[in-house]
């Protein structure tokens, strides 16, 4: 007989550990056996003793083993997680006065990075002390009061806050919601004018690789929207009137076309000229006076130069009305074709006027050498 405490209890079988510290076996006969409860017993012979017990010693002992390394796995992956994610960059927060800084923060909100972007910011970050693993809230709290003692921060000063998620949000943290309204509240203690504005992590590399932070990256592009607009608007209306005089010009021409008929298109007008001058007309022009009967006209005429001056001068005073009324219609925005096309119809209405004055001119002249040919016969 025997005497041990139970280990294991099996439908057959105990386990049984000895004051000797070996592990044996004996019989279940009542079911009635607990863990822990010391027995007498008698062990069962096995044929191979020696080996059945270290097999069972190794086996336990290989089962404690791989428990134990279970369990370090476990608290290595509880201690290091958390670690590692709060060593992991969440968001940014820059902040804009004249100093430019840089803040990015973890999951928690702690700062663990910060940066400027000039020589003052530089200055600032220079005297904080102890800012890693500080709340976001706390630390602009600290920024702020030193730029207050820098010089940098007046009553009513523009302050930008700007936000970015280092990866893409399907939406924003309330988490960090609440803290951008502590640091709201902090701005509006100090009397400043708040500005906030949030980027993408795509806006921020462009404004890094311009030297800016993202507050101020996104301040200029919003200028340069706010200036093209008016220049948009313009040529927009530009447009839209040369559309308009193009439309109208069409019209006009379709309908003239229509009211002609197709002889009346292609006639010339200097053929009409000629058509519409009768033989008679014709047959006076080809009578050509000579030498002496010029200088008779001339004499009898001696306001012929003074006509002709005046004939320049008012040519040259449509000339100027012209080009002013080209001017104009310049300034109101109308294409060049339509000013080369009045010009070239205004010349050609000119262009008859005065060949049809001349005619009438000549004609009279004529009749005038005419008349007073006949009384000069008279008068013989």
């Amino acid at each position: 007989m025997k005497t041990g405490i139970i280990m294991e209890v099996d439908d057959r079988f105990l386990t049984v550990l000895t004051p000797e510290g070996e592990f044996l076996r004996a019989n279940n006969h009542h079911n009635q056996f607990q863990i822990g409860e010391e027995i007498e017993f008698i062990p069962i012979e096995l044929d191979n003793p020696k080996k059945s017990f270290s097999s069972l010693f190794t086996m336990n002992m290989k089962w404690k083993a791989a428990l134990s390394v279970a369990i370090m796995l476990l608290i290595a992956f509880v201690v290091v997680s958390p670690l590692s994610s709060n060593n992991k960059v969440y968001a940014y927060l820059s902040i804009d006065v004249n100093p430019s800084i840089e803040i990015g923060i973890n999951e928690q909100f702690e700062v663990i990075e910060i940066s400027s972007f000039n020589d003052e910011g530089e200055q600032i970050i220079n005297q904080l002390n102890g800012w890693k693993k500080k709340n976001i809230h706390v630390l602009t709290n600290d920024i702020l009061q030193e730029m207050k003692v820098q010089g940098y921060i007046k009553d009513s000063q523009e302050i930008i806050i700007a936000t970015v998620y280092k990866e893409a949000q399907s939406k924003k943290d309330p988490r960090l919601e609440q803290e951008l309204n502590e640091v709201k509240n902090i701005i509006n203690q100090e009397n400043l004018e708040l500005k906030m504005v949030e980027g993408s992590s795509e806006e921020r590399v462009k404004a890094k690789e311009e030297g800016l932070t993202i507050g101020i990256y996104k301040e200029q592009k919003q200028i340069q929207t706010q200036k093209s607009v008016p220049k948009e608007k313009e040529n927009l209306i530009v447009n839209e009137q040369k559309s308009e005089l193009k439309d109208t010009e069409k019209r006009n021409s379709t309908q003239n076309d229509v009211k002609k008929s197709p002889s009346q298109q292609k006639r010339n007008p200097a053929t009409r000229v000629e058509k519409d001058l009768n033989r008679e007309d014709k047959n006076e022009l080809k009578k050509i006076p000579s030498a002496q009967e010029k200088k008779k006209i001339d004499r009898e005429r001696p306001h012929n130069h003074e006509k002709k001056n005046e004939n320049r001068e008012n040519h040259i005073k449509k000339d100027q009305k012209q080009d002013d009324r080209w001017k104009q219609r310049k300034n109101d925005g109308k294409d060049q074709k339509q000013y080369h096309k009045e010009r070239t119809t205004q010349k050609h209405k000119e262009g008859r006027e005065n060949k049809q004055k001349q005619k009438n001119d000549k004609n009279n002249g004529q009749k005038h050498r005419d008349n007073r040919h006949k009384q000069n016969e008279q008068k013989r």
